[in-house]
């Protein structure tokens, strides 16, 4: 249960026509959105990312610039996923006055 007050500026749940995650030129595999019921973790579509011994590099980024301003004190990653392996995620911050780039872990 989400605070009455709480704002979802970016959601990417895979039910809509078009995807606004992309991989970045660094990774060497894709993200793929499926709708088959047998493999959606929830709600309609889902996104999937195959990652193998050849491929083993994945980085995504959104294709919209986010605001996140000065009037969030807060601002939270949720994800929901599948997987049977351990993995890494970070957020890197592009500022939109400067153009540095911030990494998070």
């Amino acid at each position: 249960m989400y605070k009455e007050n709480t704002s979802f500026i970016f959601i990417e749940n895979f039910e809509d026509a078009g995807v606004i995650l992309e991989a970045s030129s660094d990774s060497d595999t894709i993200l793929s959105k499926i709708n088959t019921d047998s493999l959606v973790f929830e709600g309609y579509g889902s996104g999937v990312i195959a990652l193998d011994t050849v491929h083993d590099f994945f980085e995504i980024m959104n294709t919209e610039f986010i605001s996140f301003g000065s009037i969030y004190n807060q601002t939270l990653l949720e994800l929901d996923y599948k997987c049977d392996h351990s993995f890494k995620i970070g957020v890197v911050v592009k500022s939109a006055e400067t153009g540095s780039i911030n990494l998070h872990f």
